[in-house]
């Protein structure tokens, strides 16, 4: 299992909710997942240290967890 996939086990309704406007939730040492000051959005980044790169938008419902892809060649190499 890659870390990418260990970071998106742990995304849930009840913590997406949990998230307010402009917080951080640290995920995995390498993926953070974010919810946009200003928007409905919360996505999945690459936060390494060096880089902070959108990799997923989050779309949800109070029973399960989608994903779309914001940078394919991001999410070929860590998945």
């Amino acid at each position: 299992m890659s870390e990418l996939d260990e970071a998106l086990d742990k995304i849930t309704p009840r913590l997406l909710d949990s998230l307010d406007y402009g917080e951080e939730y640290k995920l995995t040492p390498l993926f953070t997942l974010y919810h946009y000051m200003d928007d409905d959005f919360i996505v999945v980044n690459l936060d390494d240290g060096k880089n902070w790169e959108e990799l997923l938008v989050v779309m949800y419902d109070d029973r399960s967890v989608d994903f779309e892809i914001v940078d394919n060649q991001l999410y070929n190499k860590y998945s």
